[in-house]
């Protein structure tokens, strides 16, 4: 309980020069639970030692940086609004995700000739798709503080709602989703590893069915008002993308704007 509440103090007292600091501190709070959720649902089998705890820190440390340099580079060249574009952005971020996934456990059977378990793999996944979610919300989540800020202002108790809703859904939400999707990918992935013969369509089998699944979700239909003024002034990747707050965006599915009144 203490450690809690001096948690909340120091979100609030950092969050007074930096709105992305509530979406980092909030998501590294809540991305754990799911994970120690996922490890019982999983129930990776034993043994568990070093050697998992290196590929989970090296898939965080790949997925972070491969999103930086990589993932928001080729979503910005691409057209979300298109049915194509949406695609492969979703392929995109599910390749993002299961790359790591792919090359650990290539690595894994030809340097030391080991193959873990499918389950293994899968909660890998869930690692993957947290850590995701994790830097996605991290921007996302300075949205919808800027909504609140804006209701405030405007004395707008809808768009107040609209901003923390966002705020909410984006901390809790969003890595669970990622996770899911990742973990799917993976599963195929740890089949086609210790299943050779098949390898190349179960693999694109895994990441096509999470692709998919992430489209999906990016093509809500848009029937919503704007929760913000500055949305209306957004950027060729509206609907998916930040509007003009700066770089670093991966995407924005239209969410809880349905709350708006007309």
């Amino acid at each position: 309980m203490i450690s809690s509440v001096f948690t909340v103090q120091m979100i609030m007292m950092l969050s007074a020069t930096n709105c992305t600091t509530p979406g980092w501190a909030y998501s590294l709070y809540v991305a754990p639970l799911w994970g120690v959720a996922f490890w019982l649902l999983i129930r990776p089998p034993e043994p568990h030692g070093k050697q998992e705890l290196l590929i989970g820190l090296g898939i965080v440390i790949w997925v972070m940086i491969w999103m930086s340099v990589i993932t928001i580079n080729i979503n910005s060249a691409l057209n979300p609004k298109s049915l194509i574009g949406a695609l492969l952005i979703g392929f995109n971020e599910e390749i993002t995700k299961a790359l790591p996934i792919l090359v650990a456990a290539l690595g894994l059977l030809k340097l030391r000739s080991v193959k873990l378990d499918v389950r293994m793999w899968m909660f890998f996944g869930t690692i993957a798709g947290l850590t995701f979610g994790v830097r996605e919300a991290s921007q996302y989540t300075t949205i919808a503080i800027e909504h609140i800020a804006a209701a405030a202002v405007n004395h707008s108790a809808n768009a107040a709602v609209i901003g923390a809703l966002s705020f909410a859904y984006r901390v809790f939400v969003d890595g669970f989703q990622h996770a899911i999707w990742a973990g799917v990918a993976a599963f195929f992935i740890g089949i086609a590893v210790n299943y050779p013969r098949r390898r190349v369509p179960l693999i694109l089998f895994g990441v096509t069915i999470a692709a998919a699944l992430d489209w999906v979700k990016a093509r809500e239909p848009e029937v919503m008002t704007t929760v913000s003024p500055r949305r209306k002034a957004a950027s060729p990747l509206a609907g998916r993308t930040r509007p003009t707050a700066g770089p670093g965006r991966v995407h924005d599915p239209p969410l809880f704007e349905f709350f708006e009144a007309e």
